[in-house]
């Protein structure tokens, strides 16, 4: 079975605390713990332990071992956790400005003195294209400038940051927080799981639901139940949730019928 959560480094010293005073709530030693729990080779618990408790991370099943002999609820602290990280994406959405795309194409354009047919012109240096694609990559890069085109693959990001000289990363980011605007606006999209291989049905989503709130319910559920989720945006792009891969997208909607 996958992890029911993903601990995160922000969630360590919280767990930290409340595993260390529980231990010391009900006056026990480290391999007092260890014993109740368990373990044959005290060395090895008592290690892990004093990982936990020095907020170090541990296997999801030790914590839940060590949990039940400290009288800690796992259930309510792994809610506790999601909520918690939840928070952090709204507030790192909320809190970093939003960087335009099409601003900076156009600003390390006007820097290098480029026309936008030159800019076409590195590209196809670099990846060979015809004349069919030049065009499409020309139409392409006009669009995403402008601002009437969003979503640039990982190929385009890297492509046009080679053209620029400009490091990719920087085009990234600001395609990310585009796109985490473009959500916030567009409403929660629908919440697709896979019944059967090749085969998904819809599930709803909790009512009053939030673009991010859909994110991380469907991460969730795929990670408690071992199935493939995807959620399908306004827009048709996809976003999957695979406990085995992690996270992809495309625009791709999966098929709602048997193939």
């Amino acid at each position: 079975m996958p992890a029911e959560i993903r601990i995160e480094e922000e969630d360590l010293s919280y767990i930290a605390h409340l595993f260390e005073s529980a231990r010391i709530k009900l006056n026990l030693r480290r391999v007092e713990v260890v014993r109740e729990a368990g373990y044959k080779n005290t060395a090895k618990g008592c290690r892990r332990l004093k990982h936990i408790e020095g907020g170090e991370q541990e296997a999801l099943p030790v914590y839940e071992r060590f949990a039940h002999v400290l009288d800690i609820d796992w259930e309510e602290v792994k809610e506790e956790i999601r909520e918690r990280r939840r928070k952090r994406r709204e507030e790192r959405d909320q809190l970093l400005p939003p960087r335009r795309l099409g601003s900076l194409l156009r600003k390390a354009r006007e820097r290098k003195e480029l026309s936008v047919e030159e800019v076409i012109d590195r590209v196809e240096d670099s990846t060979n294209l015809s004349e069919e694609a030049r065009e499409r990559w020309e139409r392409r890069f006009r669009r995403l400038e402008s601002g009437s085109a969003r979503f640039p693959s990982e190929v385009e990001l890297r492509a046009f940051a080679g053209a620029l000289e400009v490091p990719t990363e920087g085009l990234r980011c600001a395609a990310i927080d585009e796109r985490a605007v473009y959500d916030r606006q567009r409403g929660v999209p629908q919440c697709i799981i896979r019944a059967v291989p090749g085969f998904y049905v819809q599930k709803k989503l909790p009512q009053g639901c939030s673009t991010l709130d859909a994110i991380d319910y469907a991460e969730n559920f795929s990670d408690e139940t071992n199935l493939k989720v995807c959620l399908v945006f306004p827009d048709r792009r996809a976003l999957y949730f695979n406990p085995k891969t992690g996270r992809h997208e495309n625009f791709t909607p999966p098929s709602m019928r048997l193939k």
